[in-house]
């Protein structure tokens, strides 16, 4: 199971990863309103996607194995005055019982989080498991095109996101650093999360380090209909249109 989103790292993922653009939130809405029924959010998080399915009055469920992002979603739900189902659980081991969903979302890439073959098999023969009948998986991968044109830039920091934390008004920053595996396809990446005070002096700091894979869409592909999955299709950037050559965010959505 991939690490846990712990400390700074999982305080912070809303001041850098909420609002993203374009509109993965809505995008992902219209999916699910399309398909209709309930859903299931593999990899939930703080909710970032969750809290808005369950504000439109979406039957909707949450799973992740970080339990301090589970209790920032917890936390968010409660302000938005909603409710939602939330499990300590990790896609490779899912098993929530007789419990099937219209919709099985993994959005936000954590699918490549997975480390190997076996591993990401396991995965999907659970999200399958965990579907209806005619239900839709939606996975979202994305495909390191800045990386891959760059070398120069392996093993150096950039400055990544950085933001105003409500409350106490720090300066809150991420730094980045990726090496490439190109044979792997695998990506090691580096963030560094600081907090800064009015000052300027520094408050926090944490370091954590991940491991992700990227897949190609023909690669993919074959990978969900080895699976079982049938009528896979894909989307491009989060826009209603085919995934074509120079798409950076890939979504794939399959039938069981």
């Amino acid at each position: 199971m991939p690490s846990p989103y712990t400390g700074l790292e999982a305080s912070l993922y809303d001041h850098f990863w909420t609002n993203e653009e374009p509109d993965d939130i809505g995008f992902h809405l219209d999916l699910v309103r399309f398909q209709g029924g309930s859903v299931l959010d593999v990899g939930c998080g703080t909710g970032r996607v969750l809290v808005p399915l369950a504000e439109e009055g979406i039957a909707v469920e949450g799973i992740d194995p970080a339990p301090e992002m589970l209790a920032l979603c917890r936390a968010k739900l409660r302000a938005a005055k909603v409710r939602a189902k939330l499990h300590r659980q990790a896609m490779e081991s899912l098993d929530l019982g007789e419990k099937r969903f219209d919709t099985v979302m993994v959005p936000g890439a954590s699918f490549q989080l997975l480390p190997d073959d076996a591993t990401a098999s396991e995965a999907l023969r659970r999200l399958m498991a965990h579907l209806a009948p005619d239900g839709q998986l939606l996975v979202t991968l994305f495909i390191p095109w800045f990386e891959l044109g760059n070398d120069a830039l392996s093993g150096h920091w950039r400055l990544h996101r950085e933001a105003t934390r409500e409350g106490d008004g720090a300066r809150v920053v991420c730094q980045t650093a990726s090496e490439l595996n190109r044979h792997d396809q695998t990506m090691r990446v580096w963030n560094r999360y600081e907090t800064y005070g009015s000052d300027g002096g520094l408050l926090e700091s944490q370091l954590k380090e991940m491991r992700l894979r990227w897949y190609y869409r023909n690669e993919f592909t074959r990978f969900l209909q080895a699976a079982g999955f049938s009528e896979v299709c894909t989307y491009g950037d989060y826009a209603d249109e085919d995934a074509a050559d120079g798409h950076g965010v890939i979504t794939y959505r399959a039938t069981r």
